[in-house]
């Protein structure tokens, strides 16, 4: 089974904004609320691979999450 991160990442491969953001999304919270280091690696590679999906704002604002996760 995939993690979000992974799923996450196949919708930014598809070009799928509305893909990333939702297993993107999911995945947020769980890393906040664990610190799990595994699934904020997976994250903060999703952030470096969204490209030009970053100019979607929902796809910026998951992102900008993301780099608050990588700062605790």
């Amino acid at each position: 089974m995939r993690s979000s991160p992974d799923l996450a990442v196949i919708g930014v491969r598809r070009g799928d904004a509305e893909q990333v953001v939702a297993y993107g999304g999911e995945a947020v919270g769980p890393a906040r609320a664990t610190g799990s280091g595994y699934v904020v690696h997976g994250l903060q590679a999703l952030r470096g691979e969204s490209g030009s999906l970053s100019e979607d704002r929902r796809v910026a604002g998951l992102g900008a999450e993301i780099a608050v996760l990588g700062l605790s």
